[in-house]
């Protein structure tokens, strides 16, 4: 009989602790939803479109939170990267940084963006996310990336010097193209599909070159950027050569453009980092993270150039022997028009209420560059849409296709008024359609960082 109490015992302990515990587990259970539905949510990145800010893969790819409660208190800002409702399917979620605002005439010309007639420079934080490296720290200086022009250049183990006391150059050999490389495996990496390099097709002359110098004696040191029209020639001084000076040519000639001075003097026997960068048609000169000239050429869209027909940088001395180390070179990410092949010029207008987003990628993203929609109008007056992409497949008398919600539709011709209308473009995203703001990376462990 004893054993019989216990045991009943037993269960109703057993039975009130299912209770409570359910009621836990149901009290977290909506805790979660509220939590994922107010404020944040975790997505994993499949494609490469947003590569390198965001590794994409089906097997690998990065996994982020994302901030939705920040954009209930204030609207999307450009360079915003957003997850939002792909407008084509809106079941499926998208993820692209913001470029264009409501109510502006974005343009796409030889990869930089235009609102109305004036270039949008990038913030300094995004600038230094997006630019791609061509060269990187480490990599040694070697004599088959570089062109010898004149004088004498001794090619020593991580540096290269200028023996010349007269005039000297060395030239940067590779051509300097929009390709983008995917990473390749590490630890925690393994692409499900091989990575393939893409674009390749548009010279850039948005390029950032970085070195460390060193004045053996006294003298100057040059460094060079072209890009296309423009030549930036930076002149580097010591006391007895200066002043250091930033000359701007326009064309051809050798008659500059404009010329900038500095009292800055290099002193023999000391290192410097040395920054020339040529971004979004601004120059800017940095001598140990400070900067000592900086040119704006922005010119207004109808007279921009169309494309970059020769790009490179060159490092040169005057009258001293010079050392340079800790060579880098970065390019800018260009914007490609999916109108033209060779760049050109491609414009949209963005509706009030709406965004216009590109991935960084630029070479291998879907996004509002692509986006059209194909519809169907019956005799009844109903409209069907959907992703052009995915056209709809003819069988017998029915067309199959998914419409914009992501279901699946069957048509009968013969309900069809006017056919199937295609090439419909919609390549903007609505205010609805955000979902939030990418926050943080979370996964793999190498790259968890804050996403800007």
């Amino acid at each position: 009989m004893a054993e019989h109490i216990m045991t009943k015992d037993a269960a109703i302990s057993w039975i009130k602790w299912i209770q409570s515990n359910a009621q836990l587990f149901l009290y977290t259970i909506v805790a979660v939803l509220i939590l994922r539905h107010l404020l944040l949510e975790a997505f994993k990145i499949p494609t490469s479109s947003m590569e390198p800010t965001l590794i994409g893969d089906p097997n690998c790819g990065d996994y982020i939170l994302v901030q939705k409660l920040g954009l209930c208190f204030q609207e999307p800002q450009r360079w915003d990267v957003i997850v939002f409702r792909y407008p084509l399917n809106e079941r499926k979620p998208f993820i692209k940084r913001l470029i264009g605002l409501p109510n502006e005439q974005i343009t796409i010309q030889n990869g930089n963006i235009y609102s109305g007639d004036h270039i949008i420079r990038k913030p300094k934080h995004i600038q230094q996310i997006l630019k791609y490296p061509l060269v990187q720290k480490g990599t040694l200086i070697s004599q088959l990336d570089w062109n010898v022009e004149s004088g004498e250049w001794v090619w020593l183990e991580n540096s290269v010097q200028s023996n010349s006391f007269d005039k000297a150059w060395i030239r940067y050999g590779q051509g300097i193209f929009d390709f983008y490389t995917p990473q390749t495996d590490n630890w925690f990496y393994r692409r499900s599909r091989p990575g393939y390099t893409v674009g390749g097709n548009h010279r850039v002359g948005e390029i950032q070159l970085q070195f460390q110098a060193l004045a053996l004696d006294q003298g100057s040191l040059c460094a060079q950027i072209r890009s296309g029209f423009w030549r930036f020639l930076l002149t580097l001084a010591t006391s007895a050569n200066g002043p250091s000076k930033l000359t701007v040519y326009k064309g051809e000639t050798e008659q500059p453009f404009q010329e900038l001075s500095n009292p800055f003097a290099l002193i023999p026997g000391t290192w410097y980092a040395i920054s020339l960068s040529n971004f979004d048609e601004q120059i800017e000169v940095e001598i140990n993270q400070s900067q000592i000239f900086a040119f704006d050429y922005a010119v207004p869209l109808q007279e921009a150039a169309t494309s970059t027909y020769e790009a490179g940088v060159g490092l040169g001395t005057q009258h001293g022997k010079f050392q340079f180390a800790d060579f880098q070179l970065f390019r800018d990410i260009y914007y490609i028009s999916r109108k033209n092949f060779w760049a050109g010029s491609e414009s949209w207008q963005v509706p009030p209420g709406h965004y216009f987003m590109l991935g960084d990628n630029s070479a291998d993203s879907n996004d509002s560059r692509d986006w059209q929609k194909f519809q169907i109008v019956l005799h009844n007056g109903l409209t069907i849409e959907g992703d052009q992409f995915h056209l709809p497949e003819h069988q017998d008398e029915f067309y199959t296709f998914r419409d914009n919600y992501g279901r699946y539709q069957q048509i009968s011709k013969s309900i069809m008024r006017d056919g199937i209308t295609s090439h419909i473009s919609a390549p903007f995203v609505s205010r609805q359609q955000i979902m939030g703001k990418a926050w943080l990376v979370i996964w793999p462990p190498t790259r968890v960082k804050q996403i800007e």
